[in-house]
């Protein structure tokens, strides 16, 4: 029997090690990862995971430092294909600039490495409720839209009534009118 993964996350660095090692460690804490060694690899990973729900991935934890493709033009193509997934930025030349940068570009978090698992497992819990609340909020405004044509429709076919019965009104105070 497989076990239903705490979520789904995409880890891109450029060093492979890092990444098969990233791997492994959130895999056994329950998450289920993929790795990749671009921008390039991970943008094609993203869009064959968002055909739906249950293969799309809930964070991504990109590399800052990237040769082809910088941690932020990925977040903002990630971001492209999937709006609702959250981005944490890793990096071994954090300053306080690139960490506002990463932040200012959709990331949501920020890890420096290396990085250790007590560090990791907070940020990623955060990341996670964020994601919740912003899937349940586009649930929301979803429900919000669909209530409002709902409401609208029985607006318009009241107004309808409302003119046939001054119609039929004035057409009964004619014929009273006449008589």
């Amino acid at each position: 029997m497989s076990r239903v993964p705490l979520a789904r996350i995409l880890i891109v660095d450029d060093e492979a090690d890092l990444v098969t090692a990233l791997c492994g460690i959130l895999e056994a804490r329950g998450y289920s990862t993929a790795g990749a060694t671009s921008g390039l690899q991970a943008l094609t990973a993203l869009r064959a995971a968002a055909v739906d729900d249950t293969t799309r991935f809930d964070v991504l934890i990109t590399d800052l430092m990237m040769p082809f493709m910088h941690g932020i033009a990925l977040l903002h193509a990630a971001h492209g294909i999937d709006c609702d997934l959250v981005s944490i930025v890793m990096t071994g030349h954090g300053t306080v600039r690139t960490a506002v940068e990463a932040m200012k570009s959709g990331a949501t978090d920020y890890i420096l490495k290396p990085f250790n698992l007590t560090a990791i497992a907070p940020i990623l819990e955060r990341a996670l409720t964020i994601r919740g609340l912003r899937r349940q909020n586009a649930n929301l405004l979803r429900q919000v839209k669909d209530r409002t044509a709902e409401l609208e429709e029985s607006i318009r076919l009241l107004q309808v009534a409302n003119n046939d019965i001054d119609a039929y009104k004035l057409k009964a105070a004619k014929r009273l009118s006449r008589a």
